[in-house]
């Protein structure tokens, strides 16, 4: 049983030392090949569904999606999607349903055309989270319903 814990900040050797360790462990060299792997099939995604999601956005939006952007792939165990900040985003996610990650890097791309205001995040969570994701699914959401007649 812990009786005590003791929560200390490590000088700047003592924390570079923690590091240096950690990446001679067989776990450290284990979850970076896992990340490359994922780095390469993230890499593939974006690539082979560009075209279609960046039209998308474009007639959705009216923007300009010509845009560097800097991706920095984290494990997908973390389940994280964030701009950063700089045109960056740091992404690790496994894919919850098909073009999962192409939707949410969208979503996090269209951070750097707003502001990160409540309105806008909703617009973004419209454009990519609800629309793109039902146009790279099933086609456009919107769609004239039948009607029967009464």
């Amino acid at each position: 049983m812990l009786s005590r814990i003791v929560f200390a900040l490590g000088t700047s050797q003592e924390i570079a030392d923690f590091f240096t360790t950690l990446s001679l462990s067989r776990e450290f060299h284990s979850i970076a090949s896992q990340t490359e792997t994922y780095k390469q099939w993230v890499t593939e995604q974006w690539e082979d569904n560009y075209f279609v999601s960046s039209q998308a956005i474009c007639e959705m939006t009216g923007l300009d999606v010509e845009r560097d952007l800097t991706v920095l792939i984290t494990h997908p165990s973390l389940r994280n999607g964030r701009y950063i900040d700089n045109h960056t985003i740091a992404w690790g996610h496994h894919e919850d349903w098909p073009n999962y990650t192409i939707v949410y890097l969208w979503h996090e791309a269209l951070h750097t055309y707003f502001d990160l205001g409540d309105l806008s995040h909703a617009l973004i969570q419209f454009i990519a989270d609800n629309e793109l994701r039902t146009r790279l699914h099933d086609g456009p959401i919107y769609r004239s319903p039948k009607l029967t007649q009464m």
